[in-house]
């Protein structure tokens, strides 16, 4: 579970506040899509709130490239739940 989005979250849940995640590039907004979906369904559930979004418009999709993103409290103790948890592994 260690992919470029979680590593994101438990270091959002370590420093609080809000943080800008972004695509690494044009090649990259496919799999950036995914990224923002599990973004939204953590929002859902009531993790994470997103504070605003931002589409690229160079490759005529429209794809998402950047969120920003606050974790919610609930959302910093599941974070550290886990990460208390991997490390207990």
């Amino acid at each position: 579970m260690n992919n470029r989005l979680d590593l994101f979250l438990d270091t959002l849940a370590a420093a609080g506040g809000r943080a800008m995640y972004s695509s690494t590039g044009s090649r990259d907004l496919e799999a950036f899509k995914l990224d923002v979906d599990r973004l939204r369904a953590y929002e859902r559930q009531g993790l994470v709130r997103i504070i605003s979004e931002h589409r690229e418009a160079t490759t005529g999709s429209l794809h998402v490239d950047r969120v920003a993103v606050e974790l919610t409290e609930m959302g910093v103790k599941w974070r550290r739940a886990l990460k208390s948890h991997q490390s207990a592994k």
